[in-house]
């Protein structure tokens, strides 16, 4: 029996005998009472060592207290012995406070006499240095003369009080630069050749004579000049931009090769912050001036400067790159490498929007239109267009890492604004031609030409939320970049307004995921996809329309009504439906054929542009695919209706005859559009009906509009 579960302070009893019973074989209640016989004697067996343990306690109780008093005594005892040796320390430095403090007096005034011996001994050398560094110059000893000098230093040192002290630092000063010329060939051959104990003697002794920053100048001009003779030869035999890219060639293997030699004379972090020094003076001090060449190359060939300044970007920020290995890029550096392209970088969108429009006027309107023709040049002008917006969001991670994103923002509306205008200008163009050749083309072949230039037009709206979700990734990699204080921002450092509105631009979308530039963008395509839906809806409406053209100058609405030569009337039957609206309702009948093709072709191009196109008399909100087709037939149908009441209202005069004619031309088209399913109702044909069918005595009693009423009451002929 497992008797450790007892001592666990969440014991639950029941849980207990469950577990033991359940584990036990044989009748059960004689199970239970060995348990219970078991638990007494385990009960029995505790009770007797606590009755042991309780025993030896109490007997031990007396002589724990006996040791605790002694304790307390030596305690006490201790405490005394403490406070004796106290009063004894306080007593012998109250006895010896004085002796004390006069040996300290001595031991200062040992010292100071020390010092002053000492002093005194450097400064009585000056005379004997003086004459032992002249001899050093005779023998051009490198080494005496560096000793000397130190000498000399330490010397001066102790006469900064004495008043030749000035005198004399000007004489040390002019050692100084003796030893410097002395030493300055040997340093310049040892720089040029690598010569690393001939620069280490000669950093040693720049050091001791506290010019250290000698022995840097030193090494920029020796190496300047070398940059600069090299540049001389690149320029006589090079072309642009392989001038360009073999300097930076010369940079890197001199770079590559002199690293380990400059961290053996000047230390690795100094020679990391020299080598940056170095290639910020000789870029700055080339003549003729770097950034001069590259200006006049670039922009020699206006039309493709930006392909130039991308090719002379990816050398300088591949050269930036490949420095971070070598030297340490701080500001200054950076600012150095930008400078050779910073004027064209600050007139980027310039550059970038004459690129796009040079781009987009290539694609001229075609000279001989056909369907086909417009289709392709429209196709064409679209694809050429989304790969510029691409092109430039590319060259412009390239060129600026983004930080020109305002710039390009700047280009991008130019080229864009261009687009638009040039698209409404051919639509309006193709759309007159159209009309022009209604009669001697197919409305087929015109209505599908249209409905490929909607797809076309849904396919750039397709691509627009495509490019933005691109543009928007790219900012949220720049604004992560502009989260690390450290970076370096050209745009921040040279053109400060620039600045201002990248940051607006940068918390719009990363904050409000938005930018009014897209917003703006794709309210200009959907207008272009409404004037495209425009172009179709009038195609199928004006075969419509042309039959209602003539309509209020038929003779038959004021024709009187004939009568027998013997004075009976005769009979009046029912009229048949004039010509021109047969014509209609036959036109109206082949348009459901038409809009076939909105449902046959299931391209989502064509179906967002659809889903997104207004049409007259349909606000297009909320409608799902399976609409589109009857939303067009619905549209058409109360258009040309919206027409044939405006040219009723045309007719001059309505005689008896003219109105059950007009009426049952009302009918007659009305029972076409019934045989589409329109549930909507058409309130003024249906009145038009109820006011010609209406004697003129009883019109008042009609419950119709005004307008209807009285307009027909002042054509009626009586």
């Amino acid at each position: 029996m497992d008797f450790s579960a007892f001592s666990n302070e969440n014991f639950d009893c029941k849980k207990w005998i469950n577990s033991f019973l359940k584990h036990e074989e044989g009748n059960l209640e004689a199970n239970a009472s060995n348990a219970a016989i078991k638990l007494q004697l385990y009960i029995q067996e505790i009770n007797s060592s606590l009755e042991d343990m309780s025993l030896r306690l109490c007997q031990n109780l007396p002589r724990v207290s006996r040791d605790l008093e002694l304790i307390s005594q030596e305690c006490c005892q201790l405490q005394e012995t403490l406070s004796s040796i106290q009063n004894e320390f306080s007593r012998v430095e109250k006895n010896t406070s004085e002796s004390m403090c006069t040996l300290r007096m001595l031991d200062v005034a040992k010292g100071n006499m020390e010092k002053t011996i000492n002093c005194l001994e450097q400064a009585d050398s000056w005379t004997s240095l003086n004459n032992s560094i002249e001899e050093a110059f005779e023998q051009q000893d490198t080494l005496m003369i560096t000793e000397t000098l130190s000498s000399i230093q330490k010397s001066l040192q102790a006469l900064q009080g004495y008043p030749e002290y000035d005198q004399r630092l000007s004489h040390l000063n002019t050692l100084k630069n003796r030893a410097e010329a002395l030493l300055s060939p040997k340093v310049i051959t040892a720089f040029k050749s690598r010569d690393v104990k001939i620069a280490s003697a000669c950093s040693v002794t720049f050091l001791k004579m506290d010019r250290a920053d000698t022995l840097q100048r030193f090494y920029y001009k020796c190496h300047t000049s070398y940059f600069q003779n090299h540049w001389n030869s690149l320029c006589a035999d090079e072309p642009m931009p392989e001038l360009i890219e073999k300097l930076i060639d010369a940079y890197k293997q001199f770079i590559a090769e002199d690293s380990a030699f400059c961290q053996t004379i000047f230390g690795l972090e100094q020679s990391r912050i020299m080598l940056g020094e170095l290639v910020c003076q000789s870029l700055s001090s080339l003549e003729p001036p770097l950034h001069i060449i590259i200006k006049e190359w670039i922009s020699e060939n206006k039309i493709h400067s930006i392909d130039r300044l991308v090719r002379i970007s990816s050398v300088v920020s591949e050269f930036t790159t490949w420095l971070t290995d070598y030297i340490i890029l701080s500001n200054r550096v950076q600012t150095s490498l930008t400078s050779i392209i910073l004027t064209h970088l600050l007139k980027y969108d310039s550059l970038e929007s004459n690129y796009m429009l040079n781009e987009l006027n290539t694609w001229k309107y075609p000279v001989t239109i056909s369907h086909n023709s417009f289709y392709e040049y429209f196709n064409e002008f679209s694809l050429i267009f989304k790969d510029l917006l691409l092109s430039a969001l590319r060259r412009c991670d390239q060129i600026t890492k983004m930080q020109g994103v305002t710039y390009l923002l700047r280009a991008m509306n130019s080229g864009f604004s261009f687009f638009i205008k040039q698209s409404h200008s051919s639509l309006e163009k193709y759309s007159n031609f159209v009309l022009s050749e209604r009669d001697s083309i197919s409305g087929d072949v015109a209505f599908q030409t249209v409905i490929s230039l909607i797809r076309t037009i849904g396919g750039f709206l397709e691509f627009l939320a495509s490019f933005e979700s691109d543009f928007f990734e790219k900012i949220h990699v720049l604004n992560k970049d502009l989260e690390v204080t450290s970076q370096y921002f050209y745009v921040k450092c040279c053109a400060p307004e620039e600045w201002k509105l990248l940051l607006d631009v940068v918390h719009s979308i990363c904050t409000d995921n938005s930018s009014s530039q897209f917003k703006e963008w794709n309210r200009a395509a959907q207008e272009l996809n409404d004037a495209c839906h425009r172009i179709a809806f009038d195609m199928l409406c004006s075969p419509l329309i042309s039959q209602m053209l003539n309509l209020p100058s038929f003779n038959v609405w004021h024709k009187a009504e004939f009568s027998s030569e013997v004075g009976e009337s005769v009979p009046q039957f029912s009229l048949s439906p004039s010509e021109y609206i047969t014509h209609v309702g036959q036109n109206f009948l082949t348009i459901p054929e038409q809009l076939e093709v909105l449902h046959s072709d299931t391209h989502s191009d064509l179906r967002l542009a659809l889903r997104l196109g207004k049409l007259p008399f349909s606000d297009g909100s909320g409608l799902i695919e399976e609409e589109i087709s009857f939303v067009w037939l619905c549209s058409i149908v109360k258009y040309c209706l919206d027409k044939y009441v405006a040219y009723i209202f045309k007719i001059p005069k309505l005689s008896s005859h003219g109105c059950r004619q007009l009426k049952a031309d009302i009918e007659y088209i009305l029972n076409v559009i019934e045989v589409f399913g329109l549930h909507s109702s058409f309130d003024d044909l249906t009145e038009i009906i109820d006011v010609v069918s209406t004697p003129l005595e009883k019109m008042h009693n009609l419950k119709i509009s005004a307008r209807i009423q009285n307009h027909f009451v002042s054509i009626r002929i009586p």
